[in-house]
């Protein structure tokens, strides 16, 4: 026997799963696009006020420590990921593991064993962070533009979180969140110094090629970490190496990543967050966005109350927003909130000639990038004269030897057949007069009434004395520019590994300095080589010119 409901039991059993449909999907919505109308509950506040920097070697400069400073990124032609060598030196990064033992690790209980395995230490240090901003600002870009609208370089976030990982320590593909703020500042980058590496495995892994669907704003519990199932190995692999750090876009750039396990030994890492603030004039961009929600890293309801912002549109509340993450850090004695310390943007004004000295190893580019800065600079209404010591060398060493000066200027093989011999002219004649060559350059630079000199080819920290003493003379401004190359790069370039040439005073005086103004990876040698470096030149070198000079220079749109 058939039983058959009647068709009015029908239709409201069809109204009621209609209704329940409707009110799931306004849940699900409300779940992914909340705009947080209520504040959440932040997590209880775990972290303590430490002054590790008082761990660190430090002169009048704030940075006694030099190493070989060099900056490289790690997928060529794509400045999202890079290390720096040598921030800390293993004398530092040894204390610093001590000081953090002294205060004792604890498992961040809020995450699953099965994804982030370890323990961590949380300070709030802004002392720690001015020594390492000192350190680092060179490496990083002093302009990002981010949905349209152009940051600025400001600060660290202030909350270090040390990191220890045993055997079997991991964490699973995951991205990072950005941090955000009331006033228009987030996080754009995850910062992290290898303590130690006497330890197999635990290497850092990127998955570049792996894309997933990014989503409008919509909270999860802190603590939880998605499963991302990458179809392919790491397309990227960095090898932790005690002082260097690995620097990382988590905002428009975000890139999954993983660390992976560690075998045997005991892994230490000091982590950290840079922060960037928007431009005044672009506010209006963030204000009434051209991007759609899920294509935005910059979210105003998550800043609101102080979120962290993934790049596939999670937000969380962590215990870095009691304070702000890290605004409400710095304290006087008297419990008195005083203003954070800040990294530098542009140089100070000189009413004198303007001197940019770029310093490079042989057949790094550093012609090809002195080009692009010269063209920049001449597009903003600034006069450039450039100049190079090797050329007025060149000019007297030919005269000497009755050989072709210009051949000597332009064809490299020729030049390196004389490199050796030239450096030795160079040398004999500084014996009868230190200066010569430096003061036919710079007197010829003041003569022309630019506003720039631009010397291609700075060569030991003697020359750089000089110029300092006789910029002041003319109340001058110094700014030093590093220009780096991978040996793969510099060899497609015709560079020949010599051992003699390679060891002359000309191409390793300035292995170990650090007091440069900004530095450069010019390691891409494809067709993208040339928009990658005047990047560098229009959102970093003109942005740490004085502003006189820079003529109000904010960075580029483009």
């Amino acid at each position: 026997m058939f039983f058959f409901a009647s068709s009015s039991s029908l239709m409201q059993q069809l109204q009621l799963l209609l209704l329940a449909g409707f009110i799931g999907a306004i849940l699900t919505f409300w779940q992914r696009c909340s705009t947080f109308s209520k504040r959440p509950r932040v997590p209880h506040k775990t972290y303590q006020h430490t002054q590790f920097a008082q761990f660190l070697s430090k002169d009048e400069a704030g940075d006694a420590f030099s190493g070989q400073r060099k900056m490289r990124f790690v997928k060529t032609g794509d400045s999202a990921i890079r290390v720096i060598n040598d921030v800390l030196s293993a004398v530092e990064c040894q204390a610093l593991i001590a000081e953090a033992e002294a205060e004792g690790f604890l498992r961040p209980e809020a995450f699953d064993a099965s994804a982030r395995s370890c323990k961590r230490l949380h300070t709030v240090d802004p002392s720690l962070s001015d020594v390492i901003m000192g350190r680092i600002q060179p490496s990083l870009p002093g302009i990002m533009v981010i949905d349209g609208a152009r940051w600025r370089l400001s600060r660290f976030t202030h909350h270090w979180r040390y990191v220890k990982y045993s055997r079997g320590g991991h964490f699973i593909p995951h991205f990072d969140g950005s941090k955000l703020l009331k006033g228009h500042e987030m996080t754009v980058f995850t910062f992290q110094i290898y303590l130690n590496d006497d330890f197999i495995g635990g290497q850092t892994q990127f998955y570049t090629d792996f894309h997933t669907e990014r989503l409008p704003s919509h909270s999860i519990d802190y603590g939880h970490v998605t499963t991302y199932t990458p179809g392919n190995p790491p397309t990227h692999s960095v090898n932790p190496k005690t002082g260097s750090a690995l620097v990382f876009d988590h905002a428009s750039r975000c890139v999954l990543h993983s660390a992976a396990d560690v075998e045997e030994g005991f892994k230490y890492i000091l982590r950290g967050d840079i922060m960037y603030t928007a431009v005044e004039e672009d506010i209006r961009i963030l204000r009434n966005p051209a991007l759609k929600e899920q294509g935005r890293s910059w979210c105003e309801e998550t800043a609101e109350k102080y979120g962290t912002r993934t790049y596939t549109g999670q937000v969380w509340w962590c215990e870095c927003a009691a304070d702000r993450h890290g605004a409400d850090c710095c304290i006087d004695d008297l419990g008195r909130k005083s203003q954070c310390s800040t990294a530098s943007s542009h140089g100070s004004s000189a009413e004198g000639i303007n001197l940019l000295l770029m310093s490079g190893k042989r057949a790094c580019g550093k012609d090809f990038v002195a080009s692009i800065l010269v063209e920049e600079l001449e597009a903003a209404g600034v006069s450039v004269h450039r100049v190079a010591l090797g050329s007025v060398n060149k000019r007297a060493y030919a005269e000497r030897m009755g050989i072709d000066a210009q051949r000597l200027m332009n064809d490299r093989a020729f030049k390196e057949e004389h490199r050796i011999a030239m450096v030795q002219h160079h040398t004999d004649r500084n014996a009868e007069d230190p200066s010569w060559c430096l003061k036919a350059v710079f007197d010829e630079s003041v003569l022309s009434g630019k506003k720039v000199m631009l010397l291609t080819d700075l060569r030991t920290q003697e020359d750089l004395k000089w110029l300092l003493h006789s910029a002041a003379d003319v109340r001058g401004s110094v700014h030093l520019l590093r220009v780096d190359a991978s040996d793969e790069a510099r060899s497609a370039r015709g560079w020949d590994k010599h051992p003699v040439k390679d060891s002359l005073s000309t191409e390793t005086d300035f292995d170990s300095f650090t007091a440069w103004t900004a530095i450069f990876d010019n390691s891409d040698q494809s067709t993208g080589g040339e928009a990658f470096a005047r990047e560098w030149v229009r959102n970093t070198v003109m942005m740490r010119l004085p502003a006189a000079l820079a003529l109000g220079w904010n960075g580029s749109l483009g």
